[in-house]
């Protein structure tokens, strides 16, 4: 099955090929953990303006880490 392609500015139907596919998923793969990275630390905030006690010590990379171990 074919998946076209419909052009925004010219409405050119056309059919990706590997190169722009690969580029495409790059690009969205940088986006994706761009995004997760800006989340977790909106999320490290949060967490720190709840606790400004001091007992628990959060970073993001004590998250990042948690994060991987639990997909794992």
């Amino acid at each position: 099955m074919s998946t076209k392609i419909k052009c925004p500015n010219c409405s050119n139907e056309f059919e990706p090929n590997e190169a722009i596919r690969e580029e495409v998923e790059k690009e969205l793969r940088a986006k994706i953990t761009d995004w997760q990275k800006k989340k977790t630390e909106e999320h490290l905030s949060e967490l720190q303006k709840k606790n400004r006690n001091g007992r628990t010590n959060y970073s993001w990379r004590n998250l990042h880490c948690r994060n991987n171990w639990k997909n794992s």
